[in-house]
């Protein structure tokens, strides 16, 4: 078996020596506001003028690269491993949400509005909580809610909704195992959306919502993937909600192909590179099927596949050099060409890559920034409201999330009529 030492955090019960439970959280817990000051990264000048004469002198240069401002890092519990986006407070942002396996914590941090937040507010919830998804699980009041996915705790948390950015009392569901990873999604064609969960390592069950405040368990299957990392999507077009889990030890993506009334045909595994560790469902190559992108821990690349259409699903088009440890990946338009981009969190190096798309399918090489301590996850989403994507990092060992907020403005470009 191929496998590289880890020096991430493993999500299995061996880790409380790895990560004791130092401190103790109490309910709606509020953290002080951050102290750190954004800063805009701009092209150097050199750079700019080679830019202008390039483009005066007939030249079009290749994609641009993605500017941010920031990071600006926002205190959440400690140790987060995971961290999902959503309107929790309904007043039309996006909020940041994380699960945080040292405190056994769900933090909260609400949207002022301009890509700031404010402090967040931590929710317990059972042992050792390892995802975090956010959704709309009750029909009649449209509040967004919380499912956490205990490991330690062998559970799965639903928070509902106020409306407000607050929560009623948690209901939490057991199950034979610990989970490892949570989506929301309707997999029945019923009134309300679902819950998708996988536990002991290589197991897949649904929790079907009556569309009020229950959920009925039903096992899906037992295979042989281990999976920490839930995406869902339509991938073979039929019109019903696919579920992906990429495995960490056969290097591939497992594929659960549903058929609308809560039943899946599979797992059929797709290759991914050594040790995959998150995908993304996105259009990349501009033909009407869903592609695929995968992060691999292992070989510190991002494996990217074309839909098929077929039984087969995808089919590799290509392999990037990523980070070190490369742990979870956006797909996004970073740079306002219209194209979309990669966003890669790399877990070992504490850094994050951006690779620009070519607008066919293809990607260039990857930009590194030193953002981030130890991110375990990446999260993307308009957080300021100026129509670009933005980028959340879940920092494990900063105890805190990174906002980048996409800088696309024009640099200051000089003109000159000659050399010095």
């Amino acid at each position: 078996m191929r496998m590289r030492a880890l020096t991430e955090p493993e999500r299995t019960p061996t880790l409380r020596s790895v990560c004791p439970h130092t401190e103790s959280f109490p309910d709606a817990e509020t953290f002080p506001m951050p102290i750190s000051v954004p800063q805009r990264r701009r092209l150097p000048l050199l750079a700019t003028r080679i830019g202008a004469l390039l483009l005066l002198g007939g030249i079009l240069p290749g994609p641009a690269e993605a500017g941010f401002i920031g990071p600006t890092n926002y205190p959440a519990g400690q140790y987060p491993l995971a961290g999902a986006l959503g309107d929790i407070d309904g007043d039309g942002d996006l909020d940041i949400a994380t699960a945080n396996w040292g405190p056994n914590t769900v933090s909260v941090l609400l949207n002022n509005g301009d890509g700031t937040f404010a402090a967040a507010t931590n929710y317990p919830v059972p042992e050792r909580p390892v995802d975090v998804a956010i959704g709309n699980l009750q029909v009649l009041d449209n509040f967004p809610d919380l499912v956490v996915a205990n490991q330690g705790g062998s559970s799965v948390s639903v928070f509902f909704g106020n409306g407000d950015g607050s929560f009623a009392t948690p209901t939490h569901y057991p199950l034979t195992h610990g989970a490892t990873a949570v989506a929301i999604g309707n997999f029945n064609g019923g009134s309300a959306p679902d819950i998708a969960v996988t536990y002991g390592g290589n197991s897949l069950g649904i929790l079907y919502g009556d569309g009020v405040l229950n959920f009925a368990w039903d096992h899906v299957a037992t295979g042989t993937f281990v999976a920490e990392n839930l995406s869902v999507g339509d991938v073979n077009g039929n019109g019903h909600l696919d579920l992906l889990a990429p495995d960490f030890y056969s290097d591939s993506v497992m594929i659960y192909s549903g058929n609308g009334a809560g039943e899946f045909l599979g797992p059929t595994p797709t290759a991914a590179g050594m040790n995959a560790r998150a995908v993304t469902l996105a259009h990349l190559n501009g033909d009407s099927m869903v592609d695929m992108a995968v992060a691999n821990f292992g070989a510190d690349t991002v494996t990217v596949s074309f839909g098929t259409g077929t039984p087969s699903y995808f089919q590799l088009s290509a392999t990037y050099p990523a980070g070190d440890g490369a742990k979870a990946v956006v797909v996004a338009d970073f740079n306002a060409d219209n194209q979309s981009d990669l966003a890669v969190a790399n877990y070992n190096a504490s850094t994050l890559s951006i690779l620009n798309g070519n607008g066919n399918g293809t990607f260039a090489p990857a930009v590194h920034h030193s953002y981030g301590s130890k991110p375990t996850d990446l999260l993307g989403g308009d957080l300021d409201g100026d129509g670009d994507s933005d980028l959340v990092l879940v920092n494990y060992y900063g105890a805190n999330v990174s906002v980048l907020l996409t800088d696309n403005s024009p640099p200051d470009v000089v003109f000159f009529s000659g050399f010095e």
